[in-house]
């Protein structure tokens, strides 16, 4: 296959995962944390970090739909493409719950004494798990991308074509979203 073509065909590819990544997080985002003007009636004691896991799953799913077919199709170096694609869109939407998880604890974070001391600890807990996850998801997603690194022939020449700030494994050390959290 032409390599302008398969380029092409990945950056087409990874704008479609995206796009369907985006919408069902929309979805889950709402589902998880409710409107703009409240919290749900029926929310569980972590929403948040439920909602950012419900990123992570559908990360890992379309990994595990999409990765052999991806390889075989246009090489494990372009799979690293899509990884690194997937990677972006983690980080928009980890970010989204992020400042909304900030937002609605901005009393919180702001240290102020008449804050109640369980709803400092459930914050704090919360904050744990969010802390947890995304360090769990990052180590998860680089696993990936070094694993499908080490099926590619030519090493040196996929390291070259990185682009800047990435590691050996295609990906950034550190993202929007693990700086953040």
């Amino acid at each position: 296959m032409n390599l302008r073509i398969a380029k092409e065909g990945v950056q087409k590819y990874v704008e479609f995962i995206r796009r369907a990544l985006s919408e069902k997080c929309a979805a889950d985002f709402k589902r998880e944390l409710g409107t703009a003007f409240g919290k749900r009636t029926d929310q569980g004691p972590t929403p948040f970090a439920e909602a950012l896991t419900s990123v992570f799953v559908s990360i890992a799913d379309i990994v595990q739909e999409h990765q052999q077919s991806v390889e075989q199709e246009f090489g494990p170096e372009n799979f690293v493409v899509v990884v690194r694609g997937l990677l972006d869109e983690a980080d928009i939407q980890g970010m989204r719950v992020i400042d909304k998880f900030v937002k609605d604890h901005a009393k919180v974070f702001a240290q102020h004494s008449s804050c109640d001391m369980r709803t400092v600890g459930a914050v704090l807990e919360e904050t744990a798990l969010i802390t947890q996850r995304t360090q769990q998801f990052h180590a998860y997603i680089h696993g990936v991308a070094q694993s499908v690194v080490d099926m590619i022939e030519d090493k040196s020449s996929f390291i070259k074509s990185l682009p800047p700030g990435s590691k050996e494994d295609g990906l950034p050390d550190i993202t929007q979203l693990l700086h953040r959290v």
